[in-house]
């Protein structure tokens, strides 16, 4: 059974517009959801696992008319579910006020104000669930992991915590991660091999050979260190400072872009991707096709995991 909502936001509509997703989600079923920005489409897919009893440990949110998209993957460890709808919620909150202190509109931002107002967006949110965290033990935290990209002009931003990854299916069929993951491999390359501790293109470039060396070593990890995630939203930190990385890819036409749970690319390899992810296909089909294939694939693995995909291309 499929779950169906489309959401299209006219240049007429003046109101600010926003897709949460809910903490709930029926066992097995694929919610969809048809995202039309200003300068891309999304589709959205959010599937709760065969296991799972109980809330949906991952969650996202949309903001069609500035176009900036977030997906969220609860920690296992603490209050996954209630952490990414919180998350969710508290990222429509800080859009909305952030939005305000520019004028409404995103339009007339530098490449460097919007790298600003983006992480003023994500500091506000991660300031909110620490604040919500103090006092607490870790299996009562709110904790989740986040990746985010925002459209504007030329540009996509992608901002990321955690393990959540962003991927550029290329137009030549190749896959390429954007995102890098915040893991015990990163952390031991950031303290022995001078990998930065925050990648900010905008604000400074990236060794190329430092991040293929660490991509390959992430690649060959031991099982032991998979799933160690070093840094996440709503963990205790600095307020000012906090570790996001914002990268900048150039999304074309004939490109797309997934933002996703890591459960989905640990299912899926690259050729299985860049075939469902094809634009050949409409974004529909390959976002339902994408998530029934990882979470059949999911039934061979250790366990079941609840998962989000959110598939965008310009339009």
């Amino acid at each position: 059974m499929v779950i169906e909502r489309d959401i299209f936001i006219s240049p007429e509509v003046y109101e600010p517009h926003f897709v949460v997703g809910s903490e709930s989600l029926e066992t097995g079923k694929l919610e969809r959801e048809s995202v039309e920005g200003t300068q891309s489409r999304c589709e959205i897919g959010r599937i709760a696992s065969p296991d799972n009893h109980g809330p949906v440990g991952d969650n996202y949110f949309a903001s069609p008319d500035h176009d900036i998209y977030c997906a969220f993957d609860g920690v296992g460890t603490a209050r996954d579910a209630q952490a990414a709808a919180l998350a969710a919620t508290k990222m429509q909150e800080a859009v909305e006020h952030h939005i305000e202190q520019v004028g409404g509109n995103l339009d007339h931002l530098s490449v460097e104000d919007m790298r600003s107002f983006l992480l003023r967006v994500v500091n506000r949110v991660q300031r909110g669930l620490k604040e919500m965290n103090k006092g607490k033990s870790l299996d009562q935290s709110y904790l989740t992991t986040m990746v985010l990209a925002a459209i504007h002009g030329e540009n996509c931003f992608v901002v990321s915590v955690g393990d959540s990854p962003a991927l550029l299916r290329k137009e030549d069929g190749g896959m390429e991660q954007v995102t890098v993951s915040h893991d015990s491999v990163r952390d031991h390359f950031e303290r022995t091999k001078g990998f930065p501790k925050v990648i900010d293109e905008v604000d400074g470039g990236l060794d190329a050979d430092k991040l293929s060396a660490l991509r390959d070593a992430q690649a060959h990890m031991s099982p032991l260190l998979k799933n160690r995630i070093t840094h996440m939203l709503g963990e205790d930190g600095p307020d000012i400072g906090f570790p996001f990385d914002v990268r900048m890819v150039k999304l074309q036409k004939g490109e797309r872009l997934l933002l996703c749970s890591d459960g989905i690319p640990k299912e899926l390899d690259d050729e299985t991707m860049s075939r469902v992810l094809d634009p050949k296909f409409d974004l529909k089909r390959s976002t339902s096709k994408m998530m029934f294939e990882s979470q059949r694939n999911d039934g061979d693995g250790e366990y079941h995991d609840d998962r989000v995909g959110m598939v965008i291309e310009r339009t």
